[in-house]
């Protein structure tokens, strides 16, 4: 009896806990590895208050990750808002358009924050003005087209 006692408390002791680990583990357990997310080191170099290695760090993973629009917008926002340079925000914002054929969607707001970096932080009404056209012009019957000519029609453009 004694040793039917020892063996049954060393099972549970012992035994259980293995096979319950095993069981919980083929359950909860996903067999691939974790890899870190991209533009995971741009957002901690953010966290850090290291902007210009998260602005280098977000435009290189706009050059691995050509269809996304979100590495490019958070470097010029970071130019713009962090490292007070819309110039280089603008900049950033036209080779994109330059170098990558966006959705009409995306090339749109591409567009209008640059006529945000013109006339908001630049002064440079006439240059926005200019952009705002262009985005009417190239999107005729759009909802880009009525936000651009009702934005010019607000300053007071014909």
């Amino acid at each position: 009896i004694g040793g039917g006692v020892t063996l049954g408390f060393m099972v549970a002791l012992f035994v259980m806990p293995a096979v319950g680990d095993r069981i919980a583990g083929f359950f909860y357990s996903a067999p691939e590895k974790a890899a870190p997310e991209a533009g995971s080191k741009a957002r901690a170099l953010v966290a850090q208050g290291q902007y210009s290695e998260a602005l280098d760090a977000y435009l290189e993973l706009a050059k691995d990750q050509p269809e996304n629009r979100l590495p490019v917008v958070e470097a010029m926002r970071l130019a713009r808002e962090k490292l007070h340079n819309p110039v280089q925000a603008i900049l950033i914002g036209r080779e994109a358009l330059a170098n990558r054929k966006w959705p009409p969607d995306d090339e749109a707001f591409f567009l209008f924050r640059m006529v945000e970096l013109h006339d908001e932080d630049l002064s440079q009404r006439s240059d926005a003005i200019a952009i705002l056209r262009d985005v009417a012009a190239r999107f005729p019957g759009t909802r880009h087209a009525a936000n651009a000519t009702h934005k010019l029609k607000d300053w007071g453009v014909a």
